[in-house]
């Protein structure tokens, strides 16, 4: 790997991060869990730093829905209230080339973002049902732009 001529790496930058794993966890599930659910949740916490600081690690993901306009991106992503993504559609130039054109730009709606991070609600003792009379998303929804449908390709902003 380390002599291999068939790619080259180029250094972007780095980030910290910690994750809070609460005790009762570890009490159900043991410390090895509890470790392994740390591990996983710091990792996310940095790509999610990365991806606000960087392009190159900028979030891209296709739409799920246009109407309304929904993504399978949440707070693993670090996605906030207001996050700015345009909204891309792939076309083929004469050359037959693929390229992207830009159609539009949406927001994410802040009262509507999937919490998909490592053990989300799976704390033990807390229903997330019972916590909140919000029903569970499964995905992040958008506001903004219209005649958008899925397989559009939506890329963060800054």
């Amino acid at each position: 790997f380390d002599n291999s001529e068939l790619f080259n790496l180029q250094f972007i930058g780095s980030e910290k991060s910690r994750s809070l794993v609460t005790g009762s966890f570890r009490e159900q599930r043991g410390a090895e869990k509890l470790v392994e659910m740390a591990t996983i949740r710091t990792i996310d916490n940095v790509y999610a730093k990365l991806q606000k600081k960087y392009d190159v690690f900028k979030t891209k993901t296709p739409l799920i829905s246009g109407d309304p306009i929904a993504a399978e991106i949440g707070l693993k992503e670090g996605l906030e209230g207001g996050d700015k993504f345009e909204v891309l559609e792939q076309v083929i130039d004469k050359e037959g080339k693929t390229k992207y054109d830009r159609k539009g730009v949406i927001k994410v709606d802040g009262k509507q973002i999937w919490d998909n991070r490592y053990f989300a609600g799976q704390e033990p003792g807390v229903d997330s049902t019972a916590v909140s009379k919000k029903p569970v998303l499964d995905r992040t929804f958008f506001k903004g732009g219209k005649d958008f449908y899925p397989g559009m390709l939506i890329r963060q902003i800054k």
